[in-house]
């Protein structure tokens, strides 16, 4: 789906008030990824379940690698707008 980035113009928000708030989002967006990097599912939770927990355990992989994917085209997307922004004279 397209994102258009807001246009610089004398009557908007401006510079300003537009980079600052894209750029806290985007560096909480990294923090979110690095936490969730780091606390993924574990085969240790899963392995007392009936027949092993192995189907369990790859689902609960697979929708942790989803969400994953999820946030990081969210920060992809704020970054490209924060790039339009500030690539404007």
């Amino acid at each position: 789906m397209p994102n258009p980035a807001p246009m610089l113009h004398l009557n908007g928000s401006g510079r300003a008030n537009l980079l600052p708030p894209l750029e806290e989002q985007v560096k909480a967006l990294r923090e979110l990824d690095r936490l969730l990097a780091a606390n993924g599912p574990h085969m240790r939770d899963f392995y007392i379940l009936k027949g092993g927990g192995r189907a369990e355990f790859d689902a609960a992989e697979a929708a942790h690698l989803s969400r994953r994917l999820r946030l990081e085209a969210i920060k992809e997307e704020l970054e490209a707008m924060w790039q339009a922004i500030d690539s404007q004279s």
